[in-house]
């Protein structure tokens, strides 16, 4: 009657017979022809052994199962972090404008206005006295003048609708304001003698996230802050 051969019994093999030990021996041989295939079979102590090739339907199965949850977690993950870059990089673009308007108030000897409409998630620069040209914003698309709306802002009008224009308040006092004047001095004051705080939302429900952009009554100077969370529950982010 055949045995059966297997690999990893070569501790035993003086207990089989020849035919068997002579098996094992030519397994070996293939095995050192091919040393990244392992795993062999041996059907009879009179039979032959043979590379075992290709997949069975359970190791199929489990490799299915583990690509699953493999991108059940990382399709999240990638979801959440481009949220993230979409909302510092139309933070950042509004900064650059915000630097932009002061710029050419200095530029100019004249004072430049930046309205924000929360309603229609947009904002606007223009000049308010003097004489200056208009700006050509950074997050403006061709056509759309000096009105940035964020709904469709960036090169070629592509869509940011998931940020939305939180909202703008004095730092100090957390008065809620609509405006920012730079004067040709670079500040916004004396009409305004606090920083002034905007800020952006990822618009994801109870997920959503914030980040501040904070500029300086006194230099103009504009800082990016990092993204943070921003509970469904509070009226303005902490600042």
């Amino acid at each position: 009657m055949s045995r059966n051969c297997r690999t990893g019994v070569t501790g035993f093999s003086e207990r089989l017979g020849a035919d068997c030990k002579l098996q094992i021996a030519n397994c070996n041989r293939l095995e050192d022809l091919n040393p990244h295939r392992r795993s062999y079979r041996f059907r009879s102590a009179h039979g032959v052994c043979g590379l075992r090739t290709g997949f069975t339907l359970v190791e199929m199965l489990i490799v299915v199962t583990i690509v699953g949850i493999l991108a059940s977690v990382i399709v999240p993950t990638l979801s959440s972090a481009s949220g993230a870059v979409a909302l510092e990089a139309t933070a950042r673009g509004l900064a650059a404008d915000i630097r932009g308007a002061r710029q050419s108030a200095v530029q100019y000897n004249a004072s430049f206005a930046m309205t924000f409409n929360l309603t229609n998630n947009s904002y606007q620069t223009s000049p308010v006295s003097g004489s200056a040209p208009g700006m050509v914003n950074v997050l403006a698309h061709a056509g759309s003048g000096s009105t940035i709306d964020l709904d469709t802002s960036g090169a070629g009008g592509r869509n940011r609708s998931h940020v939305v224009l939180g909202g703008a308040a004095l730092k100090t006092s957390k008065g809620s304001v609509v405006d920012l004047t730079f004067t040709p001095s670079g500040g916004t004051g004396p009409a305004r003698t606090q920083d002034t705080v905007i800020w952006l939302v990822e618009n994801t429900g109870s997920n959503r996230r914030s980040i501040l952009i904070t500029v300086s009554w006194i230099t103009g100077a504009v800082s990016v802050g990092d993204v943070q969370s921003y509970p469904a529950n509070l009226t303005m982010p902490n600042f």
